[in-house]
Order: C-alpha cells, then sequence, then structure tokens
C-alpha cells in the first residue's frame, strides 16, 4: 500500500512539473489563469447557480488542459521536425485551432452566465 501512495504521489509531481513547464513556455497560459481566477471570484460574488458552476469549471479544466495537450504536441513535433516543415505546421496550426475554439466558446458561455449580472450591477451603482 505504501509503495502505491509512494508512485502516486510521484505522477502527481510529474503532473505538476508538467504544469509548471507549461506555464514556462505558454504565456497563454497566464492569461487563462487570470481570466479563470476571475470567472471563479465572479461566481462566488454573484452567487452564480450550480448548472452555471458546471460550466464554468469544466469549461476552465477543459481550456487548461487542451492547451496542455496543444504544447505537449507541439514539443513532441519539434523534436522529430526541428526544421519548417509544412505538415508540421498545418497539425500545430489545427492544435492552436482547437484551443482558441474552446476558449472562445468558454468566452461566450462566461458572458452568458456574468454579463446580465454584471449589467445589473452597473445599473445599480448609475
Amino acid at each position: 500500500m505504501l509503495s502505491f501512495i509512494k508512485s502516486l504521489l510521484k505522477s502527481f509531481q510529474y503532473a505538476w512539473d508538467g504544469i509548471r513547464f507549461c506555464f514556462g513556455v505558454e504565456k497563454n497560459l497566464t492569461i487563462m489563469l487570470i481570466i479563470s481566477i476571475i470567472s471563479i471570484i465572479g461566481g462566488f460574488y454573484f452567487k452564480i447557480s450550480n448548472t452555471e458552476w458546471l460550466f464554468v469549471i469544466i469549461l476552465v479544466i477543459g481550456v487548461f488542459a487542451l492547451e496542455l495537450f496543444n504544447t505537449a504536441i507541439e514539443r513532441f513535433l519539434d523534436l522529430f521536425y526541428p526544421d519548417k516543415n509544412e505538415m508540421v505546421k498545418n497539425i500545430k496550426d489545427l492544435m492552436a485551432g482547437g484551443v482558441a475554439i474552446i476558449s472562445i466558446g468558454a468566452g461566450i458561455i462566461g458572458c452568458i452566465v456574468f454579463l446580465p449580472r454584471i449589467i445589473t450591477l452597473i445599473n445599480h451603482y448609475i
């Protein structure tokens, strides 16, 4: 049992190392983190429903996970194709497109969840 726990902790350490590495090489991840923190604080401030929390949490996790996969695949391709390669460019562009789509979707859902509350808050103080 003790070896299982040690193995599990080591796996979490590897995962944490990967996340830290990604923050070091992907500037967009920091922007995503800031937006995620603002969204979570906004969720508590505006007391969003459980269903809205599910959407916010799933999208935050989804955006981060897809960015980590994107970075991993880009690094993997760079390992085998360090020079310019049209096929590699296409693959990287497709991955970036996937991250862009989920980020845009998260932004739209964020607007659906938070914008009416923000407008109400602003109107209250005007």
